[in-house]
């Protein structure tokens, strides 16, 4: 296949997957896209020579993720949430890692600020900024972190759970994760998850065998 086919079957695909995003992105559509791609012989040969097409997969493995993470929720609201094209698709893309960027680079607070109150108007779980961010920056760990920590702040806590967890399954033995996750299920006054997540610490600090040991007490009144 030489470049002018290439073009002309790109373009084939892109307008069928616009017209597929155009009549809906509720479960059973974005299912349907999925198996229509993974059956498209050509899309298999061809997404990586598209942008937009690069990012429509990554779409596809975060929706994929988010249905197993938070089945109840992702139904309704997942990271194809008000797409209707690629072209909204590659902008949403773009917002998420532009947030991961502003972070790395330490730009002022607002306009990061700015950014994640449209990224959450628009349901970006915490798994979608986990995958595209460690993904797409280069400080992986300290981005995460970050902004899990500003996800607390603003009281997100599902969504802070769901991006520590994501962080804990890609970088394991990072225990600033741990410590972070175990204080979201805190605020939740979840003592027994707590627990569990200290307890995967190797070697805690003097401070932290002694809040391990408080909720050990208090899970055993709570019995």
């Amino acid at each position: 296949m030489n470049l002018e086919e290439q073009y002309q079957e790109i373009s084939r695909l892109k307008q069928e997957i616009n017209n597929r995003l155009s009549n809906g992105t509720d479960y059973l559509s974005v299912k349907e896209l999925a198996i229509f791609l993974a059956r498209d012989k050509e899309y298999q040969k061809l997404h990586r020579m598209d942008n937009q097409l690069i990012k429509l997969q990554h779409f596809l493995t975060v929706w994929r993720e988010e249905q197993e993470k938070m089945p109840s929720q992702a139904m309704s609201e997942n990271i194809f949430y008000q797409i209707s094209s690629l072209d909204e698709l590659e902008q949403k893309y773009c917002r998420i890692e532009y947030y991961g960027l502003r972070m790395e680079n330490r730009v002022p607070e607002p306009y990061c600020s700015q950014l994640l109150d449209w990224l959450l108007e628009h349901k970006v779980s915490g798994i979608a900024l986990g995958i595209i961010i460690r993904n797409r920056t280069e400080q992986g760990i300290d981005n995460i972190l970050c902004i899990a920590q500003e996800l607390k702040r603003r009281a997100e806590l599902p969504n802070a759970v769901l991006l520590l967890q994501y962080a804990r399954e890609k970088y394991p033995g990072v225990e600033v994760f741990l410590l972070e996750e175990a204080d979201c299920w805190l605020q939740a006054g979840q003592w027994r998850r707590a627990l569990d997540l200290l307890q995967e610490i190797e070697q805690p600090s003097t401070q932290i065998q002694e809040i391990i040991t408080e909720l050990q007490q208090v899970a055993e009144n709570d019995r």
